[in-house]
């Protein structure tokens, strides 16, 4: 059972965090089929590198809002 305590301190590091980054999260709730480009943070400041991945194929969005993607040629990406 968890503890009264370690709940609410979850709500509040949960609460902090979405007053902490609240311009920058976005729900963009993309249907099936839509084309999108993916973010790359791991090359951020690496010039030569491309930041983005993509297009993308939007397969399916998850419950928890999560995203099943395919690349043009319907291979299944792995991001």
């Amino acid at each position: 059972m968890t503890s009264p305590l370690i709940l609410k301190s979850h709500f509040a590091s949960a609460w902090q965090f979405e007053w902490h980054y609240e311009h920058t999260i976005r729900d963009f709730n993309f249907k099936p089929g839509a084309l999108i480009l993916v973010c790359n943070p791991s090359v951020e400041f690496n010039k030569v590198k491309p930041c983005y991945c993509g297009p993308m194929v939007v397969i399916q969005r998850t419950r928890n809002g999560a995203y099943r993607l395919a690349e043009l040629d319907s291979t299944v990406s792995h991001l």
